[in-house]
């Protein structure tokens, strides 16, 4: 049976493979192959199917109930006492991941296991909330662990050319501002949960993000089958004209389009409207692009294209310009009269929310 793995590495780093097995085949054997394809040890490795952790090494993969098709993940064990390079014996285990590039979208950080320490010297800059308060011995470290060293040339571009230029001034800016810019796109965050649903600005922030995100609405996923991969610690609510809920999120599932089938993830918004939007990490993830002169959907990947539906041949769900006794009306008559509708609620309710 072919399994697809979804692979969270410690350094919150991401990838995806599949592997062909057979339903005998004991845990402990399907931790080695993943171990061989993700990098991580099948020691540190914990294995989830279906919101349950798989613990009993001994045990067929059958008789966990997992099918031909299934999508299992594999988390990589915070080390309670990580081992450190050779060449320094006495310092923590750090996570570089943590430290966002400027101008690119960042996860929210967490702190690495161990003691953070601080080290006192003339060259001392400010401590970071990461503990990464000393340059010059985080250079070291660096420089001393290829695989951190790699790591950091594919996560953080600019802070590993600051440090392979050799010049520790170079180094330590670098890692100060990217400190610094992180700190204010938080602060930034903070003030946008905390901002007037109605004001203006705020309205324009959250769309721009919704347009990032790929969602389904819940009744959509579950006609899917798919609630059962709904990892609900990414609940919250979306807030906009009005609020609505987020479920959770769906780290990944295969949506098809045409005759390939796509890895996606999508939050799960419980009264959205359509059934699924395609947001700009999806479309950028598979390359996507849309040309309007042949109107279609170019898969970059795959090199296949889709055409987009004309409004007369959208199924009922779809169709939110139509509505009960408007069928003698041109769709694009009832679009526009929506749109200009919409726009004066909007308008409307800004100017109520004025002191």
């Amino acid at each position: 049976m072919l399994l697809t793995v979804y692979c969270v590495r410690r350094d919150l780093s991401e990838v995806t493979f599949s592997l062909q097995v057979d339903a005998d085949f004991e845990l402990h054997n399907f931790r080695a192959l993943c171990e061989l394809e993700s990098g991580i040890p099948a020691a540190e490795s914990q294995i989830v199917y279906a919101e349950r952790p798989l613990t009993d090494n001994h045990r067929s993969l059958a008789s966990y109930g997992l099918k031909d098709g299934d999508v299992v993940i594999l988390r990589q064990k915070e080390n309670a006492d990580p081992r450190p390079p050779v060449q320094f014996p006495n310092l923590p285990r750090i996570d570089f991941s943590s430290i966002a590039v400027p101008g690119t979208s960042s996860t929210r950080p967490r702190q690495p296991p161990g003691t953070q320490q601080s080290h006192s010297s003339p060259g001392e800059i400010t401590s970071s909330p990461q503990g990464l308060d000393n340059p010059a011995l985080l250079r070291d470290m660096l420089l001393a662990n290829p695989h951190e060293l790699s790591l950091l040339k594919e996560r953080n571009p600019p802070l590993a050319e600051a440090l392979l230029s050799g010049d520790l001034e170079k180094f330590s800016r670098v890692l100060v501002e990217q400190q610094q810019d992180r700190a204010r796109r938080e602060q930034e965050r903070i003030r946008l949960f905390s901002a007037d649903p109605f004001d203006l600005e705020a309205q324009a922030k959250i769309e721009e993000d919704i347009a990032q995100m790929t969602i389904m609405s819940q009744a959509c996923a579950e006609r899917c089958n798919i609630m059962r991969l709904v990892d609900r610690r990414w609940a919250g609510i979306a807030k906009g004209v009005g609020t609505q809920k987020i479920i959770g999120r769906v780290h990944l599932a295969q949506v098809q389009i045409e005759g390939d089938f796509l890895a996606c993830s999508f939050s799960i918004l419980e009264e959205q409207p359509m059934d699924m939007l395609l947001g700009l990490d999806m479309l950028k993830r598979h390359q996507c692009s849309i040309d309007l002169k042949k109107n279609v959907l170019v898969i970059g990947t795959t090199g296949s294209q889709t055409t987009f539906l004309p409004e007369g041949e959208l199924p009922e769900c779809a169709r939110l310009a139509y509505g009960a006794g408007r069928e003698d009306v041109r769709p694009e008559e009832i679009a526009d009269q929506e749109l200009a509708e919409a726009l004066q609620k909007s308008a409307e309710d800004a100017e109520r929310q004025k002191p």
